[in-house]
């Protein structure tokens, strides 16, 4: 009987934690849609690499060609 009140008396508290997190999350201030926010993992971050070649490389390359 001990193993049963022990389970019941977890099983409340996850609740209970489960419900203060959500009411938390319905109260926060959204800037974004729902839509939104579930296609941010699709998004591109990555950043293109920096431009290293500037004039004078490109012309020293092509003199070396000709």
């Amino acid at each position: 009987m001990e193993v049963l009140a022990l389970t019941i008396l977890i099983s409340m508290c996850l609740a209970a934690i489960f419900i203060v997190c959500f009411i938390g999350e319905l109260k926060k201030p959204r800037k974004r849609g729902i839509e939104h926010n579930a296609l941010m993992p699709l998004e591109d971050d990555t950043q293109p690499a920096p431009h290293t070649h500037n004039a004078e490389t490109i012309t020293d390359q092509q003199e070396k060609v000709q």
